[in-house]
């Protein structure tokens, strides 16, 4: 849990620095500013799945160790 904790906040700083530096060139050119918000959005997502996994093994762990 403590480990996925480290990446989830790991992610989110990630997102915070690539939206930080969206900000910064976003008068350099749409395009880039459009791929910052993708590799955001794709981070997001990534923490997500990542919680649902844990959610899922979690489960699973505490259905075997019961039996």
């Amino acid at each position: 849990v403590l480990l996925y904790n480290e990446s989830v906040t790991f992610s989110h700083s990630i997102v915070s620095k690539s939206q930080r530096l969206g900000q910064n060139i976003s008068g350099l050119s749409p395009l880039v500013e459009l791929f910052i918000f993708k590799i955001s959005v794709f981070f997001s997502l990534i923490s997500r799945a990542l919680n649902v996994l844990l959610t899922f093994c979690t489960f699973v762990f505490n259905i075997v160790t019961s039996s």
